[in-house]
């Protein structure tokens, strides 16, 4: 399943949907029947319509990866259209050529029409485009942390790049002004500024210091 890049859960709501759907057709054909040919007839029809429902939302799913780069250059709902045009073609071209081949060789008929296959395909086309969608938007969240995470850290280095040539410049003066007036302080204060700058060289690649 992560192989594919298909989550758990996107397949469960396919299931989900295609199980609804036959219970719902259940409903309309067997209005007379019992509850126990209700849930017979679910039961079937459910089994014998995963396997082709799987293989139609595994390749919807791939269509619509492969249409994303060129779709996104279109945008917003024409992008949906685009895709699900192409995933609804691909499907339903896959389902008539697989039908005509089994009726030619192997003298069977598969049940194959256009609507419910449309109908079926446009489910699990929304389904995938809402889960991608929703990826998208994570994603576009995340890439936006990153950036105020990123624009903070270089408003902090610009900080300190200006701070630091100011504090330096002043401490300068007071030296100067110190070596005229005051020889002992002005040798104090040297040796307190060289303390200062190795504690900030040592200190410098640090998030956080204690006071």
């Amino acid at each position: 399943m992560k192989r594919l890049g298909a989550p758990a859960f996107l397949l469960c709501a396919v299931l989900l949907s295609l199980l609804l759907c036959v219970s719902a057709f259940a409903s309309l054909s067997l209005s007379q029947g019992t509850s126990a040919d209700f849930a017979r007839s679910v039961l079937l029809n459910f089994a014998a319509n995963v396997p082709p429902c799987l293989l139609v939302f595994f390749a919807d799913y791939k269509i619509i990866l492969k249409l994303k780069p060129l779709a996104a250059r279109l945008g917003g709902a024409k992008a949906m259209m685009l895709e699900w045009l192409a995933a609804t073609a691909v499907i339903c071209a896959a389902c008539a050529v697989l039908t005509f081949a089994v009726k030619q060789f192997i003298r069977a008929d598969l049940p194959f029409t256009v609507l419910p296959t449309a109908l079926c395909n446009t489910i699990i086309v929304l389904f995938i485009e809402l889960h991608l969608y929703y990826k998208s938007q994570l994603e576009t969240e995340r890439r936006l942390a990153e950036s105020e995470k990123q624009k903070a850290l270089w408003q902090f280095e610009a900080l300190k790049n200006q701070v630091n040539p100011h504090f330096l410049f002043n401490c300068l003066n007071v030296l100067s002004s110190l070596a005229y007036t005051d020889a002992d302080k002005a040798n104090r204060f040297a040796k307190e500024l060289a303390k200062v700058y190795r504690y900030l060289l040592s200190t410098s690649e640090r998030r956080t210091v204690s006071l």
